[in-house]
């Protein structure tokens, strides 16, 4: 009899499988659940759902031709998950922005590259060919820019570090560049070669090589075009080989005021006090890599520039120094400053010295809802909206739900998201990424057709 009262034994297993399916019951109702909320938000907010699908969504041909007269044509010749059929019968050509579809930096998806010499030659009257020049994903080859060398903008061409740049496609288009934009990019393979035989086309000034990273710096290169240099330039180039051996081997041909500012030098207490009669001291305050201590800072108080200094971020700052200089500090840039001490005793001690557009953007403050409702009138609402490091919650947004900006605030990555709020705002959140990324996995092609109809019906009405 006692036998017979034992409870009968369940494997884990079989536990695991109860609990299991358990919880996808459970998922399965959360997600149509947040389904129809997801159709609820799009029927309350037409446009929103519109904008979305026409920047986001993959449709088919048969949808653009059907509902061709709702969609967003701008926001559809941005869509990357469209690949246009873009040959001689294409019925969307009057609808679609040209110029946008020019510069797509997916467009190596629309064609292979056995198809991109048709497909540029069908359509070469539509594409804006100033921006396909500058296009970084196109399939770019030496027979691609032969083809079509009497369209591009060689101005951009020159520019575009995409191109499969070497010492045979420069001289195979020496008549064709812009040798002051060549001169500028840092892609190209620079050698003494190149550097050699085009010395005389290429733009030695700041806005060309002297500002480049690509070339391969030494003694020897600076040496061998040293009358062509722009040593203004090079004195501001962190790409150099910077030692106190080069410092000093040039040293009659630097501009001291570039040095002063260049990061890269090799800084240190001696370093510093060897050429102390020669520094540019406005440059030399903004200068992050200086051996910054409290010493050193001091030593030198009656030097800096102030303003600079207040943007600086490698300065040790502290309340002590704070106070002890507050007449000095420019406080719009010390506002802006991410390595202050910051604290709610900080903010509140110069609450009217600080600039508040700057602390709005700030996002090193000490964030709280009781940081955010003491000051609620002093911040800048709309950049408010696009910090990132505000500690979102349901109750913030909804205590401010009229201060807030909200396209800012619907293109902030870091604003925590869900359907649940997004359906209670619906009426003020825009399309954006951020946006569409929280309800695409509750979108499919039957929820678009069916809100698509609604819509066209809507409007015939």
């Amino acid at each position: 009899m006692e036998e017979n009262n034992k409870l009968i034994p369940i494997s884990n297993n079989s536990l695991v499988k109860k609990a299991t399916i358990s919880l996808a019951i459970t998922n399965k109702l959360v997600a149509e659940n947040n389904k129809q909320m997801v159709v609820e938000i799009f029927r309350k907010n037409p446009k929103l759902f519109l904008d979305l699908i026409s920047n986001y969504y993959t449709l088919d041909t048969n949808t653009l031709l059907e509902f061709k007269d709702i969609l967003n044509w701008q926001l559809l010749s941005t869509n990357e998950n469209l690949e246009w059929y873009l040959g001689t019968e294409n019925p969307f050509e009057k609808d679609l922005n040209w110029s946008t579809i020019s510069d797509y930096e997916y467009i190596r998806g629309l064609a292979t590259r056995k198809e991109t010499y048709y497909l540029f030659d069908v359509i070469k009257g539509k594409w804006n060919w100033h921006e396909l020049s500058k296009n970084k994903s196109l399939p770019w080859s030496e027979n691609l820019i032969e083809e079509f060398k009497d369209k591009w903008d060689w101005e951009r061409l020159s520019e575009n570090e995409s191109l499969p740049w070497s010492e045979n496609l420069i001289e195979n288009f020496n008549d064709w560049w812009d040798w002051n934009e060549l001169s500028n990019n840092n892609n190209i393979p620079w050698s003494d070669y190149i550097l050699n035989k085009y010395i005389e086309k290429l733009k030695w000034e700041c806005k060309g090589l002297g500002h480049l990273k690509n070339i391969t710096w030494s003694s020897h290169i600076l040496y061998k075009f040293e009358k062509k240099w722009s040593w203004e330039c090079l004195s501001k180039n962190q790409y150099l080989p910077w030692s106190t051996d080069l410092f000093y081997e040039f040293i009659d041909k630097w501009k001291w005021s570039n040095l002063s500012r260049n990061e890269k030098l090799p800084w240190s207490t001696n370093f510093f006090e060897e050429n102390i009669d020669n520094w540019d001291w406005n440059e030399l305050s903004s200068n992050e890599n200086l051996p910054w201590s409290t010493n050193f800072f001091l030593k030198y108080i009656d030097n800096w520039n102030w303003e600079n200094l207040s943007q600086n971020e490698s300065i040790e700052f502290s309340i002590e120094l704070i106070e002890k200089y507050r007449e000095k500090w420019d406080w719009i840039w010390l506002s802006h400053n991410k390595n202050l001490p910051w604290s709610e005793k900080l903010i509140e001690k110069y609450e009217d010295k600080f600039d508040w557009i700057w602390l709005s953007l700030n996002e090193n403050l000490p964030w709280s809802e009781d940081l955010i409702e003491k000051y609620e009138d002093k911040w800048d609402w709309n950049l408010l909206s696009f910090n990132k490091n505000l500690i979102w919650s349901e109750d913030l947004i909804e205590k401010y739900k009229n201060n807030w900006n909200w396209y800012n605030l619907s293109n902030n990555a870091n604003f925590s998201l869900s359907i649940k709020l997004i359906y209670k705002y619906f009426d003020k959140i825009v399309s954006s990424q951020h946006i569409w990324n929280t309800l695409k996995p509750f979108v499919d092609d039957e929820m678009v057709l069916e809100l698509l109809k609604e819509i066209k019906l809507n409007k015939n009405e």
